[in-house]
């Protein structure tokens, strides 16, 4: 179902909803929507991070490889700042000649065909959203004849996610903010099985004040009306998504059963390079030894306890103390989409 119009609803009960964003999770508290909202809204924080929810196997693995000074290790964003077992050890901390941000997909082959005596291995991490990007570095990869570029997918679906935590009743939720920029590739209609099989509303919401309220406020109608209905509340968002991009990571890219920091392992939830293109997945041509032993700050960092709304970083002994953006403990307040620098920013310290 698609609506266009706002509805205007008057607040009158209590409920509980789960964003499905780590953008939605910042916007919530950057526009004030839980103090204007506070005491009929509790917004819960669902596995949105794909920096958080790496599990620390995958963390370890890509700190290994980037040890050995053959190797360069090219990565977007935060995945770099994540501290692996060792808590002095996170891929930043290594050698800048191993470890590499790039910007854009250009950069990340144009590293490795100016080093053709290395093995540049980029680290790919995210949702359905930033799947067609990776699909497409492999692809061009391999027209372009690329020898020494290898990818290692960390690469995730939410949507296997989602139903795997609502089937083991490990998420209590009153209605879904939906991932507006996930389901501008997968569709609307991708995520229509929480509103018919597990009968909790759902909406699709965009990221500014104005259009993320609006959801809100239709969520909550849909909620007080006891209506268990998927409405999407986002212009861009289609029923059947962008296919092309659904398409280009078919042709790179098959289901797998991988591993979630703090929710273990999900069936079909993951994306594995298939044998097409076997020979740029760094899987296949790295062995490591087994992972490193969680530090001691690492083991009382809870952020892997936080993806089912259960528990919020106020409940971590290290919150705001050992653990803050200059002395991250764990992924969650690493991230520009994790939920404890979310909290740390926007003066969230004291919710329970």
């Amino acid at each position: 179902m698609s609506l266009k119009f706002k509805i205007n609803v008057k607040i009158q009960k209590t409920a509980k909803f789960m964003e499905v964003c780590g953008t939605h999770t910042f916007a919530i508290s950057k526009f004030g929507l839980k103090n204007f909202y506070a005491g009929k809204i509790d917004f819960l924080s669902g596995p949105g991070c794909p920096v958080c929810v790496t599990d620390g196997e995958d963390i370890d693995y890509i700190a290994g490889l980037a040890k050995n000074e053959d190797n360069i290790i090219v990565s977007f964003g935060d995945m770099l700042r994540v501290p692996s077992g060792d808590e002095n050890v996170s891929l930043e901390k290594l050698k800048k000649n191993n470890v590499k941000t790039v910007y854009s997909a250009v950069d990340v082959l144009n590293i490795a065909e100016k080093n053709p005596e290395k093995n540049v291995i980029f680290l790919a991490a995210g949702f359905e959203t930033t799947a067609p990007l990776a699909a497409g570095i492999i692809i061009d990869a391999y027209k372009r004849k690329i020898k020494n570029f290898y990818v290692f997918s960390v690469l995730k679906k939410i949507i296997p996610a989602l139903n795997s935590l609502l089937k083991q009743k490990k998420i209590n939720a009153d209605g879904f903010i939906l991932p507006g920029h996930v389901c501008t590739v997968t569709g609307y209609k991708s995520f229509e099985f929480i509103s018919e099989n597990y009968k909790i509303p759902c909406v699709v919401a965009g990221f500014e004040f104005a259009g993320l309220k609006n959801a809100v406020d239709v969520l909550y109608g849909l909620y007080r009306e006891k209506k268990t209905e998927l409405v999407n509340c986002y212009g861009a968002v289609t029923a059947e998504g962008n296919v092309k991009a659904l398409k280009t990571i078919s042709e790179v890219f098959e289901e797998d059963d991988v591993k979630w920091r703090g929710l273990g392992n999900i069936s079909k939830s993951g994306l594995k390079i298939k044998m097409r293109y076997e020979k740029f997945d760094a899987l296949r041509k790295f062995v490591l030894k087994s992972p490193l032993k969680p530090s001691k700050k690492a083991a009382k960092c809870i952020c892997g306890k936080l993806f089912t709304g259960r528990y919020k970083p106020s409940d971590c002994p290290s919150f705001a103390k050992e653990c803050t953006p200059l002395t991250p403990v764990g992924p969650c307040m690493v991230s520009g989409e994790g939920v404890c620098a979310s909290y740390y920013k926007y003066g969230d310290r004291n919710e329970k």
